[in-house]
């Protein structure tokens, strides 16, 4: 990845996630995780291409609290803690 951009705290229902990748044809999953480790969302499955994206995210099911996004990328991997306030 080479950068992984959203705003926290996410006081609205949607939460956009910007990020890009700089390798063709790999594996990319995106998932966010509750405070105590438990999988909430799968937000991306599948084969990413070099480019740079924008996901976006319907969160207005999801409690106030403190997340935890994660993103794989073939060999690459990134979490960024993440505020859910109303």
């Amino acid at each position: 990845f080479r950068r992984v951009l959203f705003r926290s705290p996410v006081t609205q229902g949607l939460m956009e996630v910007d990020y890009s990748i700089g390798m063709n044809d790999i594996p990319c999953t995106m998932d966010l995780f509750n405070s105590v480790g438990e999988h909430v969302l799968s937000i991306r499955r599948g084969t990413a291409t070099t480019g740079v994206f924008k996901e976006r995210v319907d969160v207005s099911n999801l409690p106030n609290g403190v997340y935890v996004l994660r993103m794989n990328a073939g060999p690459f991997s990134d979490s960024k803690m993440l505020n859910i306030t109303r």
